[in-house]
């Protein structure tokens, strides 16, 4: 994907995130670094913050692709649970434990789209439309996601190192973080995994369907 594009989705990013997670995590942005670079000398709430809004734009560019495709398929039933998704994910107040759910919701809508292509699905004309629709989002969500291990590693290595000069009650506090943090990590590697069979596929099929395919598909390709 070209830097311009990257840039606009971090801005999006910053805009979307800003006052809008959580509570305990009210706090001045800090500069992003772009992806497919890897963070240094961020301090928690940096590598924090960076982790969350990351995630959410993926998330959001990753829902709206499946809304479509979900769509394209006529899978009634996802489109209801993923368009309830994205209301929710533009809200911005995202915990460890609506990461997991996301997640969980993402995977299992990439598994119901997957089944459909493996079937041999045939496409109506509208379908046709909603698949095409559905590319660049698709695109753009999984070039985020496959940094989001990165990121979720640099949160929790972070914490490891603010627990090695903690105080006792600071080490309680950077102990729940810690937990948070590893149950974030922990949904990555499936995640990563069923994202990246959902793209080969889904591409493949446009490809074989002789759907015009973005420019940037191929670059993501490589990265998988």
């Amino acid at each position: 994907m070209k830097m311009k594009m990257k840039s606009m989705l971090i801005a999006f990013a910053l805009g979307l995130v800003s006052g809008t997670l959580p509570a305990a995590a009210q706090f001045k942005l800090p500069d992003f670094v772009a992806p497919g670079s890897t963070p240094s000398h961020q301090t928690t709430t940096e590598a924090v913050t960076d982790f969350y809004a990351i995630f959410l734009t993926a998330r959001l560019d990753m829902n709206q692709s499946q809304i479509h495709l979900a769509n394209a398929f006529e899978l009634k039933e996802q489109v209801a649970l993923l368009e309830a998704e994205q209301a929710r994910l533009a809200e911005g107040n995202l915990t460890a434990s609506d990461v997991k759910d996301s997640v969980q919701l993402s995977n299992k809508a990439s598994e119901a789209i997957d089944a459909r292509i493996q079937e041999g699905a045939e496409l109506s004309e509208e379908g046709q439309q909603y698949f095409i629709q559905a590319l660049p989002y698709l695109v753009s969500g999984t070039l985020l996601t496959i940094e989001l291990p990165n990121r979720a590693q640099s949160y929790v290595d972070q914490l490891r190192r603010d627990a090695q000069s903690a105080n006792y009650m600071q080490k309680a506090q950077i102990a729940i973080k810690l937990k948070d943090g590893a149950q974030v990590a922990h949904q990555m590697p499936s995640y990563i995994r069923t994202t990246a069979t959902n793209y080969k596929l889904v591409m493949g099929y446009g490809k074989d369907h002789s759907m015009p395919i973005p420019e940037d598909a191929t670059d993501v390709l490589g990265s998988l």
